[in-house]
């Protein structure tokens, strides 16, 4: 089979059956399939990923900035207790996420799964 268009890793439309999708390593073709779902348009692999947020600290920077103009100690107070707690959520957060399809443990930031080539990108959209 010939490579797709868009030769980035995910799931791309087969070229063999119209009807259902392949997933793409990048490099070939894999012996995995899809039915499209509902939810797809034409390409699956358009799907966004959610941005991260940013709000909540920008929220903190202007509350410590704030707090700075009232006072000074209230201020540095506050920036200490928003680097703890930064801290703490980088310690606790989990380094993995479970796949929705074969329930294996996945690496945060891993777009699909190595056990099963489940896209993330569709979660969500």
């Amino acid at each position: 089979m010939d490579p797709p268009v868009d030769r980035s890793r995910g799931w791309q439309p087969d070229p063999a059956d119209g009807s259902q999708l392949r997933y793409w390593t990048g490099q070939s073709w894999s012996d995995k399939t899809r039915r499209w779902s509902a939810t797809e348009s034409t390409r699956p692999s358009d799907v966004a990923v959610r941005p991260k947020r940013f709000w909540p600290v920008l929220l903190g920077a202007l509350v410590v900035l704030a707090l700075f103009f009232v006072h000074p100690a209230l201020g540095l107070g506050a920036l200490v207790l928003l680097l703890l707690l930064a801290v703490l959520f980088a310690i606790t957060r989990p380094g993995s996420r479970p796949c929705p399809r074969c329930g294996q443990r996945v690496t945060n930031g891993v777009l699909d799964c190595p056990h099963c080539a489940f896209d993330f990108r569709t979660v969500g959209a």
